[in-house]
């Protein structure tokens, strides 16, 4: 999904051994855990109200469970925003 949501090359590398997407200074970073995954982003604080029923972490992570449907679409709009941005 992170390089569908934008048409500019997309740098993709490891931080902190997590993988990451960049364009410029603006960046994605997936955070795998256990149980659930970590999307941190600039952007997701502004989906907030169409991410109800998932856990936004203070610093603007979305917290996703395994059982939990991601929302592609506003995902999609998500990424373009903070990579585009």
């Amino acid at each position: 999904m992170v390089f569908q949501s934008a048409s500019c090359h997309i740098d993709e590398r490891l931080w902190a051994k997590l993988p990451s997407y960049y364009n410029g200074d603006r960046f994605i970073r997936i955070i795998p855990f256990k149980d659930q995954i970590n999307i941190k982003t600039a952007a997701i604080k502004e989906y907030r109200a169409e991410l109800n029923g998932f856990k936004i972490a203070p610093k603007g992570m979305l917290q996703a469970y395994l059982h939990q449907n991601l929302p592609a679409g506003i995902l999609l709009e998500a990424f373009k925003q903070a990579l585009l941005s």
